[in-house]
């Protein structure tokens, strides 16, 4: 169960998505439960292992501040090059936590199908875009990376295209890591 707390009095409910801020030497986890019908962003001090809950408890897509925010079943997380904001993957979105007010709200709806779930993120060196790999559930499936440009909210798709290997791929995604449901699959495509 989510705990916040020092060491092993701390507890998560399924941790997911990690990003390291290299400069303040502290990990931040997307924790979920098995439906993200609770979903929280954390942050760790690995020095103390002193574990506190930035922002979450929400089901769904509320931007707001600490507990007033929800996310949608997190799985991706990348920091921004200063480490001042934390960038979330979740079901079809990609948001933002402002780490100094805890305040979470969307930067991109990359598919208003909810069947369709990120994963992985990067941040590009120059913090202007964002990376997601993308599994889409209907319309035949998708195996993709989608590009997000920031400053314009705009999304693209970098690879991959729609076709489903099989069944086995969906399961995996909704239990495991999308970057291997996706394996195999990428392709080049034009932007």
């Amino acid at each position: 169960a989510k705990t916040d707390g020092l060491g092993a009095a701390a507890g998560f409910t399924g941790p997911r998505g990690m990003a390291m801020d290299r400069l303040r030497n502290l990990l931040y986890v997307l924790d979920s439960d098995s439906y993200g019908s609770t979903s929280y962003a954390r942050r760790i001090d690995p020095a103390t292992g002193r574990v506190e809950t930035v922002a979450g408890g929400a089901f769904g897509y509320a931007d707001g501040q600490g507990t007033a925010a929800g996310f949608n079943s997190p799985r991706g997380a990348a920091l921004d090059p200063t480490g001042s904001v934390l960038y979330v993957a979740e079901t079809a979105r990609v948001r933002s936590l402002v780490l100094a007010s805890s305040t979470a709200f969307t930067v991109a709806v990359v598919d208003t199908n909810l069947s369709d779930n990120l994963g992985g993120l990067a941040m590009a060196p120059d913090g202007k875009e964002l990376y997601a790999a993308r599994l889409a559930l209907s319309g035949g499936g998708a195996c993709q990376i989608v590009r997000v440009t920031l400053a314009s909210s705009q999304t693209a798709t970098v690879a991959g295209g729609f076709s489903w290997a099989g069944v086995a791929d969906r399961i995996l995604m909704l239990y495991g890591d999308l970057v291997p449901a996706c394996a195999g699959k990428l392709v080049s495509s034009a932007t």
